[in-house]
């Protein structure tokens, strides 16, 4: 039977692994490369700080949640996701590569510590996310980690190319 420290410190395993794996594939890539071709000019380094502040989205949601708050993601008069992520990309263009691999990691030492903090008695509690939808907190980490998963094979594929 696992406890509930075990669950949560299950989560934090599997998150860890996941991002070892992803820091192995972009050390070794130019934060340059354009992930799209001719479709857009989001780079590795776009990518990055993308994952960084949709990681961030969620650790506010998780917060707002435990504070009993609802979370909204503002989309700053955006009317869609698409035109909210590239203003972001916009607004994060100046970030160095050192400082996107950091703050991609901050962000993730920050959701490790809303997992820790979360309220044993609430795992089971949908509560509202960035994706727009009601999840429980492994339902949360999970959809994390497929986002990171989908943008990281965005990588590889412009690798092959």
């Amino acid at each position: 039977m696992t406890t509930l420290t075990q669950y949560k410190a299950d989560l934090i395993s599997g998150m860890d692994e996941r991002r070892k794996s992803a820091m192995d594939i972009v050390s070794g890539v130019s934060p340059e490369l354009r992930v799209h071709g001719d479709q857009s000019e989001w780079t590795v380094k776009d990518l990055i700080t993308h994952l960084t502040a949709f990681e961030e989205d969620m650790v506010e949601a998780i917060q707002a949640f435990m504070d009993g708050e609802k979370y909204r993601l503002d989309l700053h008069g955006k009317t869609n996701i698409d035109d909210f992520n590239e203003m972001r990309r916009v607004d994060r263009a100046d970030k160095t590569w050192e400082q996107a691999l950091e703050e991609w990691q901050s962000a993730r030492d920050q959701l490790r510590g809303v997992i820790i903090a979360f309220p044993t008695d609430q795992l089971e509690t949908p509560f509202t996310t960035p994706f727009m939808q009601k999840y429980t907190l492994m339902q949360a980490v999970k959809g994390c980690g497929i986002h990171e998963k989908m943008h990281l094979t965005e990588i590889t594929t412009a690798l092959d190319t």
